[in-house]
C-alpha cells in the first residue's frame, strides 16, 4: 500500500528561476491561482508576462482596470489581453494565439489551469495551452494550477505563507467579481488546506502538477506507477480516470 509521501509532497519546494508566462482564462484567475508563486518569481527577478485570454462581456473596461491594478500588486507590468470571447472555444485559434505568445515571450515556465476545472474556458485554455507548448524547443515546463476545482494529482507544493497578504490584496482588486461571490475567502481556504502535509510553519500553499511539454519528465511522487504519459491524466478528459475531476 502506498504511503502518504508517495501520494503528495511532504515538503514545499518553489518552482525556481524562470522566464514566466501565465495563461489566465479570465481576469482574476492569475491572482486566484498562481498569485503567490508569481510574487516569488517577481521577487527573484524573473520576467513575468500575464496573458488574459477572454474579455468580460458585461464590463470589459472595468475588468481590465481591475486586472492592471491586481497585476501591479503582484509586481507584474507585462499584461496582454487577447480579447477572445467567453465560452466560444475555438481550439485552433487558442493554440495559434498561445503559440505566438510563447514564441515572442520565450518562457521556460508556463502557468495554466488544469483540465479538470469546472469552467469550460479553463478547460479550453488548459488543453490549447498544452497543444501550443508541444513541439516548442527547448521543451517548456508547464505548471497546472487550480482555481474552481482541486487538482486530483499534485507533485509540487509551494509555500506562499509570506506572500499570502499580497496575494489577498491582488485578489481584492477584483471588486466586480467579489460582489458576486466571496472568492477571496474561498481561495484562502484552498491554499490553507494545501498546507496540510507541510508542517505547522507553512500556513498557506499553492498546489501544482508540474510537467514538461514533451512529457518526458514530470517529477511525480515515487510510487505512482503511471504507465501512460502523466500528461494524459491531467490534461485530457479522455485520459482522466474515474473520479479524477
Amino acid at each position: 500500500m502506498m504511503q502518504e509521501p508517495e501520494k503528495i509532497p511532504y515538503r514545499p519546494e518553489p518552482l525556481g528561476r524562470h522566464s514566466v508566462v501565465v495563461l489566465a482564462p479570465h481576469a482574476d484567475d492569475e491572482a486566484l491561482g498562481p498569485g503567490g508563486s508569481i510574487l516569488q518569481h517577481v521577487r527573484g527577478g524573473d520576467a513575468v508576462k500575464i496573458v488574459i485570454v477572454t474579455d468580460d462581456p458585461a464590463q470589459p473596461e472595468e475588468r481590465k482596470r481591475e486586472c492592471l491594478e491586481a497585476a501591479a500588486k503582484l509586481g507584474v507590468k507585462d499584461v496582454e489581453f487577447l480579447g477572445l470571447k467567453e465560452r466560444a472555444h475555438d481550439a485552433a485559434l487558442y493554440k495559434k494565439k498561445f503559440r505566438a505568445v510563447f514564441e515572442s515571450a520565450g518562457p521556460t515556465l508556463v502557468y495554466l489551469p488544469h483540465a479538470g476545472e469546472l469552467h469550460p474556458d479553463h478547460c479550453a485554455v488548459s488543453e490549447a495551452g498544452l497543444a501550443a507548448a508541444r513541439g516548442m524547443k527547448p521543451p517548456l515546463w508547464l505548471a497546472f494550477y487550480e482555481v474552481s476545482a482541486p487538482l486530483a494529482r499534485v507533485n509540487r507544493l509551494v509555500d506562499i505563507t509570506a506572500e499570502m497578504t499580497m496575494k489577498q490584496n491582488a485578489v481584492g482588486c477584483y471588486k466586480t467579481q467579489l460582489a458576486q461571490n466571496d472568492y477571496l475567502n474561498k481561495i484562502c481556504a484552498l491554499n490553507r488546506y494545501r498546507s496540510y502535509t507541510l508542517g505547522k510553519e507553512v500556513i498557506y500553499a499553492e498546489a501544482y502538477f508540474l510537467a514538461r511539454s514533451d512529457g518526458k519528465d514530470f517529477g511525480p511522487p515515487p510510487g505512482w506507477g503511471l504507465k501512460k504519459s502523466p500528461l494524459s491524466f491531467i490534461l485530457s478528459p479522455r485520459g482522466r480516470g474515474k473520479g479524477e475531476g
